[in-house]
């Protein structure tokens, strides 16, 4: 129109003011009530004040592998990473019991899984103790080589312990698990009830052992199928979960006098040893090469700088080819390119003088 002048809101000075996200209760409520209680998982350090152990909980993380894995994946809704907390400490010292009871009052996790060896059973008995004396919802898991050959004894203590997982318990205890974080308000009754309806679905998981508990005065126990576990389709072992002071650095590795931060990979299974006083199995399960390089290089993306291979025999082969001199050569060849120390366990009986040498060459 003619004579009409335009004058835009910025030239008056009038600025458009952002418009605030009114706050929604109803949805905030809602988001609160999906955020599941944290999942404590702890290593039971030795006994003895003297007594410490420098390593990593490398059967903890790989029994937790498949549920942290689905967590990692935002599979548990209400559950992060966050709220997921492995605990590795070196000795029973005052400091860890402290750091425990206050993460416990503070956090106020659903489930306490606890490995141990048997020299650390004890300590674990301490710790499921604390943990029901803080909090008697807690439900506690126990589970380790040690387990193997007491798991009726472990249950008898009610007032500590509600599970006893022995053997492979990778699907285990993701069984388990997705259970108790299901149901989250249940109690560890409920959860046992429950655990105890669905045997016939945990007799299809892959892995070799069994999970008892009581339920009131009766022993059960839902049986693993008992084929071998499939190594190379399990998820690398959680360390995102295992914070800086818990992660310890193998004294056998050092560099400049100090100690070199040191995975531990386990690329088999088994022994043929069957020795009385151990536990490890003689039936064996082999990872293919590549899968253990796929540890390595997962390891080395978290700045690890050294591996032990955590085998109880790394140099045995099978009949059937599956683990063969060739297949160890191209573990021993990445390792020589990326000039990365390493260590194992094996026995004498398992290696012969070329052997040795490609170990030496390679970096051991």
């Amino acid at each position: 129109m003619s004579g009409e002048i335009l004058i835009s809101e910025e030239e008056l000075g009038i600025k458009e003011e952002p418009i605030e996200k009114q706050s929604n209760p109803e949805e905030e409520t809602k988001e609160a009530e999906k955020k599941l209680p944290p999942a404590l998982f702890i290593q039971a350090p030795y006994g003895g004040d003297a007594v410490q152990f420098r390593g990593e909980p490398t059967s903890l993380m790989y029994a937790i592998s498949v549920f942290a894995d689905k967590v990692h994946r935002n599979q548990i809704e209400g559950l992060k990473d966050n709220q997921m907390k492995i605990m590795n400490p070196a000795a029973n010292d005052d400091k860890f019991y402290n750091d425990l009871k206050k993460y416990i009052k503070e956090n106020h996790p659903k489930v306490i899984g606890i490995s141990c060896t048997t020299s650390s059973s004890l300590e674990a008995r301490k710790i499921a103790e604390i943990a029901k004396e803080i909090n008697p919802d807690i439900i506690t898991i126990v589970g380790g080589a040690h387990e193997r050959d007491v798991e009726t004894k472990t249950i008898q203590r009610t007032d500590m312990m509600d599970f006893s997982a022995a053997g492979d318990g990778e699907y285990m205890l993701d069984k388990l698990l997705e259970l108790i974080y299901s149901n989250p308000d249940a109690s560890p009754e409920e959860i046992k009830k429950l655990v105890a309806s669905k045997a016939d679905e945990f007799s299809t998981l892959e892995g070799k052992g069994q999970l008892s508990f009581l339920q009131g005065d009766d022993y059960k126990s839902v049986n693993l199928s008992g084929k071998n576990i499939d190594l190379n389709q399990l998820p690398i072992m959680p360390r995102h979960l295992l914070e800086e002071k818990w992660s310890k650095y193998y004294g056998i590795f050092k560099k400049n006098g100090r100690d070199v931060k040191t995975a531990q990979i386990m690329s088999c299974r088994g022994c043929k040893g069957g020795c009385e006083y151990c536990s490890e199995t003689k039936r064996f399960n082999y990872s293919s090469a590549d899968r253990v390089i796929k540890e390595i290089k997962a390891a080395q993306e978290q700045k690890y700088k050294a591996i032990f291979f955590d085998d109880s025999t790394f140099t045995a082969f099978s009949k059937d080819g599956t683990r063969s001199r060739e297949s160890v050569r191209d573990i021993f060849n990445y390792l020589k390119e990326e000039d990365i120390e390493w260590g194992c366990q094996t026995r004498v009986d398992k290696l012969d003088e070329s052997l040795v040498k490609e170990m030496k060459e390679s970096g051991c």
